[in-house]
């Protein structure tokens, strides 16, 4: 990791860490030994026994199998350690899922949303998944699909727009039903959905 952080920062050009050989991580397991990952594989263990915690996301029905379970479990702890020290250290964060590679599970990504109470306040979840997202897609430099400025409403901003029956950040809930409680839904200056008419 030493030599990307001191690489020279060239366009078009990433550098990231996969994973450690902790043998929960899949295939980075078969990457070379990378003592510091080692060292906070092992104080996410200790975090995590000493919280017992991760109520935020579900665990896998009983009907799954034990390898399932067993990956899942390993997401559950992974995703609530991440979250816990993001905030800790302040991390700046993004947020996405992969319910679009499974159309019949797509239905439940807002419901997701919702869990990000577990970390952070109705607000900070809605920023997350809109400003902080955008500000990510910015970095991409040449590789950003969208033209204009990200994450703001603004004139020549590009924003999709949704207005809720209700407020959000009282209630994040509203955002696990859209379609009764989004009764605008704009995306690319064109309107999709209008019940105020």
């Amino acid at each position: 990791m030493r030599a990307g952080v001191a690489a020279p920062r060239e366009p078009g050009k990433r550098i990231g860490r996969r994973g450690s050989r902790n043998p929960g991580v899949g295939d980075a397991g078969r990457r070379r030994r990378c003592p510091e990952g080692e060292r906070a594989d092992r104080e996410r263990e200790r975090t995590r026994q000493r919280s017992g915690d991760n109520a935020a996301l579900d665990e896998a029905p009983p009907t799954a199998t034990a390898s399932t379970k067993a990956k899942k479990h390993t997401v559950v702890e992974g995703t609530d350690n991440a979250f816990k020290w993001a905030r800790k250290y302040h991390v700046k964060l993004a947020w996405g899922t992969d319910l679009m590679f499974v159309p019949a599970q797509m239905k439940n990504q807002n419901t997701d949303i919702l869990k990000l109470t577990a970390w952070m306040t109705p607000a900070e979840a809605l920023k997350l998944v809109t400003h902080d997202n955008a500000e990510l897609l910015a970095l991409s430099g040449p590789r950003n699909p969208y033209p204009g400025k990200l994450g703001v409403i603004q004139e020549g901003a590009l924003a999709d727009v949704l207005l809720v029956d209700g407020d959000p950040i009282a209630n994040l809930a509203l955002v696990g039903d859209p379609g009764r409680n989004f009764v605008v839904i704009m995306k690319d200056g064109k309107i999709y959905k209008n019940t105020l008419q």
